[in-house]
């Protein structure tokens, strides 16, 4: 999903003080953005923006590193 189609989520809630800045945002869209928020399931972001996503239950879902830009150009353009 394009970027500006997404919601920006609090990693800390913003209600409970959350910082508005890079080190607590995260793109959602709009449906996963209910479910994390409905449905209790937990988001963590590592400084080095690794996601680990956590199920209602406790349960790891996944962790997964960010595809950052650079990266995809390098990945690409490497023969």
């Amino acid at each position: 999903m394009a970027f500006e189609r997404c919601e920006i989520h609090h990693i800390l809630p913003w209600e409970l003080g959350g910082p508005t800045d890079l080190a607590n945002l995260l793109p959602l869209c709009s449906q996963h953005h209910h479910v994390v928020h409905e449905g209790g399931w937990r988001l963590e972001l590592s400084d080095d923006r690794t996601l680990t996503i956590t199920q209602p239950d406790g349960t790891l879902f996944t962790r997964c590193r960010p595809d950052i830009a650079d990266q995809r150009t390098r990945r690409r353009t490497a023969a």
